[in-house]
């Protein structure tokens, strides 16, 4: 019988198949469903106690058929690069179908689409057979009393029946129970569970404590388009602790020196040039030849691509949901958070204008949002979230139609204000202007990142613009 196979994915990151202790400080990946591979016997006992657990994704990729007897050979470690290949395949990023293939030409149909819920998927190689399994983000495994671990069950909660736990949770765990025989009765009980993180660090204390923890003030940092050669690699929607690209380039070390916030992330807004004004290369190729040929032109309207691109925008802002249910799944694993709302101030550039507004309308009933620090923002004037849910937000870009000469603007994403920024309380909210007497100004200048630095050199300390915490 033909059999349609389900993997659900999201981001890349590679990890140890071993459950090593690792501090809070370890990079970290934030996905939505989480994959593991094993081989076991015919009694189902997991050979070596060995269980991979290589990424987190976020697209379902689809086997469209029963493997073969030939296929059936494929070790573990292929199935992982294959699969893995076929989501870091960059020449098409909504490419929805491609056949796996590995050195011996050993070939089956592989399909993907977006993820949109939390869970866990099993690769269980069984006498050479394989098993694809799509279950629920918590695995459970017994050790029996001779310490054979075998794969149990999943379930949405963290059960310790041995202490009488169960606490529903959108995390990515692993339970393990040790079972014991009394010789005499021959009665099997469990002697204790661990819960393990999907990262490898034992987190049973978590699930056992009854103290709750105190609000954090979280930094999340919402990146733009990466360049030329990024532009048909669009967004995973992956959330990460640390800055995967480098594409603030040590600008986000001041932001977070200033900040101090307990936790920092990063999400990912970059998307193709066809989301944006520019709306096609030839646009924005266009655009760049006017203003160096005529850099003095005061009228901007000529030369720069103004026009709301509102298909484009929107595209951008449902890709930040994503981000953003990943976002509240990390913040809701642990029963220790309960009901608390930690603060998210949010900092975005670029591309990560749109993004950001997607992500938090994803967020924005489970937290408090603080400070919104909105850097060169691009098509800022199509669409704004709720101001009034922020303590401020402050735009920060270079002039917009106000009689200063085109070499000065940006018309990588022309600075329009911020739709309705100007309607709120100036103490709190509104646009800071390039100095006029800055000196990296220009097309391009006046927008990426290594030029920008005015925000921290020029601003008094006394403005109420000055980042701060």
């Amino acid at each position: 019988m033909r059999s349609v196979l389900f993997f659900v994915i999201f981001g890349f990151g590679l990890f140890s198949p071993a459950f090593a202790q690792r501090n809070t400080a370890a990079k970290r990946t934030v996905g939505l469903t989480a994959y593991y591979f094993w081989e076991e016997d015919s009694m189902g006992i997991i050979y070596n106690k060995t269980i991979d657990k290589p990424y987190l994704q976020n697209f379902k990729v689809i086997v469209g058929s029963e493997l073969s007897k030939k296929e059936q050979r494929i070790r573990p470690k292929q199935l992982i690069r294959g699969i893995a290949d076929f989501v870091e395949d960059n020449s098409n990023r909504q490419r929805r179908s491609r056949n796996f293939s590995n050195i011996d030409s050993l070939k089956f149909p592989l399909f993907r689409s977006p993820s949109e819920e939390t869970g866990s998927i099993l690769y269980i190689r069984q006498e050479g057979k394989w098993i694809f399994k799509v279950r629920k983000n918590v695995i459970y495994f017994d050790y029996d009393e001779n310490n054979q671990l075998r794969f149990k069950s999943a379930k949405d909660s963290i059960v310790l029946s041995s202490i009488g736990v169960n606490v529903p949770t959108q995390g990515q765990y692993t339970v393990f129970s040790y079972w014991t025989k009394d010789p005499s009765t021959g009665k099997r009980t469990i002697s204790r569970q661990e819960v393990w993180n999907y990262v490898g660090e034992n987190v049973t204390h978590l699930f056992t404590s009854t103290k709750s923890e105190e609000p954090s003030q979280i930094l999340v940092f919402s990146n733009g388009y990466r360049g030329l050669k990024k532009n048909w690699d669009p967004t995973d929607n992956l959330i990460t602790n640390f800055d995967r690209y480098w594409y603030w380039q040590s600008f986000d070390d001041t932001l977070i020196a200033r900040f101090n916030p307990d936790e920092k992330w990063y999400i990912n807004g970059s998307m193709g040039v066809s989301t944006s004004t520019h709306r096609s290369m030839g646009g924005f190729g266009i655009s760049y030849v006017a203003a160096k040929i005529l850099p003095w032109t005061k009228n901007s309207k000529l030369l720069l691509n103004q026009k709301e691109n509102l298909i484009g925008f929107e595209k951008r802002k449902q890709q930040g949901r994503i981000a953003g249910k990943a976002f509240i799944q990390e913040r809701s694993a642990l029963p220790s958070i309960g009901n608390r709302k930690d603060t998210v101030n949010i900092v975005c550039h670029s591309m990560g204008y749109a993004y950001a507004l997607g992500f938090i309308e994803e967020v924005k009933s489970f937290v408090v949002l603080g400070r919104f620090v909105i850097i060169a923002p691009e098509g800022a004037c199509t669409d704004n979230p709720d101001w009034s849910l922020f303590k401020s937000a402050w735009q920060y870009g270079s002039a917009y139609n106000d009689g200063s000469p085109v070499s000065e603007q940006d018309g990588v994403a022309p600075q329009c204000l911020a739709k309705d920024i100007d309607k709120c309380d100036p103490c709190c909210f509104g646009k800071i202007t390039m100095p006029k007497d800055w000196s990296k100004k220009g097309f391009r200048e006046s927008h990426e990142m290594p030029y920008i630095r005015w925000i921290f050199e020029s601003i008094p300390r006394d403005s109420p613009a000055y980042i701060r915490r």
